[in-house]
């Protein structure tokens, strides 16, 4: 083996260690509960982006937990009753967004507080939502 292979192969043995995969049942229960769900898991990993991006048009939805330690990927179950656009549309209300307006790119901002141990600190994630074929991408910058 050269020195180039065990390169590639140390690049990819160390992707699947950084690559974790969570299956989120995010389709039930209640809809507030389960975008902070995800927010807060974003910030338990120490994420610097979460993407959520729609696989067919309101079927469900894959989202990207991009963090420190590595990928997470969450996959939000197959959608009940337009619980992916609600999701999305909840994500979008929380950044001062315009719901009805899916054709444009929107920019905004969502201020979370958390509790750590009794210490109360606020979170400040950068919103952008951009049209794409089967509904919209959304981008969470923290």
């Amino acid at each position: 083996m050269t020195s180039k292979e065990r390169k590639v192969l140390g690049t990819v043995l160390k992707k699947q260690l950084h690559e974790r995969r969570i299956e989120l049942e995010l389709g039930e229960g209640d809809l507030v509960s389960s975008v902070n769900e995800l927010l807060k898991l974003g910030i338990e990993n120490k994420a610097r982006m979460i993407v959520l991006v729609p696989t067919k048009p309101s079927e469900s939805l894959q989202a990207t937990i991009y963090a420190r330690c590595g990928q997470i990927k969450v996959h939000i179950v197959r959608d009940l009753r337009g619980r992916v656009v609600a999701i999305r549309s909840r994500l979008k209300l929380l950044a001062g967004m315009t719901i009805s307006r899916k054709d444009i790119e929107q920019f905004g901002r969502i201020v979370f507080q958390t509790n750590n141990g009794g210490k109360t600190s606020e979170v400040v994630i950068s919103v952008t939502a951009t049209p794409t074929k089967y509904g919209e991408v959304i981008i969470l910058v923290f």
